[in-house]
């Protein structure tokens, strides 16, 4: 990573496993990982390592090209009562979105 941000002194923040049975399934609304995990002058990227293949069909992500220039969008979800963050569907489309395959 130090390589590839050209940024030395890179340190892990931590590491997740979402486990997603196919008899129970997790969909996850359209979110920025800037609201769980904000950093000073966003200077975090995230990682993901599928373990299983992933399509549109048994539930892969979905990443929106070119969205970190939007910076930090409005966030919803706590505020309502809800433990997830998510962004307003209706500003930002899911139809710009891309499917990441493995």
């Amino acid at each position: 990573m130090e390589d590839l941000m050209a940024t030395p002194n890179i340190a892990l923040h931590h590491t997740k496993a979402h486990y997603k049975p196919p008899e129970k399934g997790a969909a996850y609304p359209m979110h920025q990982d800037y609201h769980y995990f904000p950093y000073e002058n966003d200077t975090t990227t995230a990682a993901v390592l599928f373990l299983d293949g992933a399509d549109v069909e048994n539930g892969t992500l979905f990443v929106w090209p070119g969205s970190h220039k939007f910076g930090p969008l409005e966030d919803f979800g706590p505020k309502e009562g809800s433990e997830f963050h998510y962004v307003d569907t209706g500003k930002i489309p899911n139809r710009k979105s891309k499917a990441c395959y493995c």
